[in-house]
């Protein structure tokens, strides 16, 4: 069974998700309006539900799933999977998106910030990628 993962990117605007193989190439992807009035717990039940048709659509095992990543507008409490404060996300402060995620796909979950995940994609990705581990 091949063992992959997902990425969910909260935006203002849009939910993106991927599922990406472990080797980081992009298997599926998708996006959702994060439609922030409906609130925090909207989100993950939407992106949880397309995460499961991403599954379904590729037709990969969901046991294959192994763990997710979360990145997200901050400031952040990467140690308890909180937003702190985003301005283009109202209504979402301190909301544990870490547990609620890890909960709702029964898998362990990070956090990182935004800017932060694209920099470590960026360097993974590269042709530099040795230094950055």
């Amino acid at each position: 069974m091949s063992q992959y993962y997902a990425g969910i990117d909260l935006g203002g605007t849009n939910i993106k998700i991927g599922l990406l193989d472990e080797g980081g190439q992009i298997i599926a992807q998708d996006d959702e309006p994060t439609c922030v009035e409906r609130g925090p717990d909207s989100v993950v039940e939407r992106a949880v539900r397309r995460i499961e048709q991403l599954i379904q659509k590729t037709g990969l095992a969901r046991g294959g799933l192994r763990a997710g990543g979360i990145c997200s507008p901050g400031p952040l409490n990467l140690e308890e999977g909180k937003i702190i404060r985003a301005c283009n996300l109202p209504g979402f402060d301190q909301f544990n998106f870490r547990a609620k995620f890890s909960r709702a796909l029964n898998l362990p979950m990070v956090m990182e910030h935004d800017a932060a995940a694209a920099c470590w994609g960026d360097c993974w990705s590269s042709s530099i990628s040795d230094r950055c581990r």
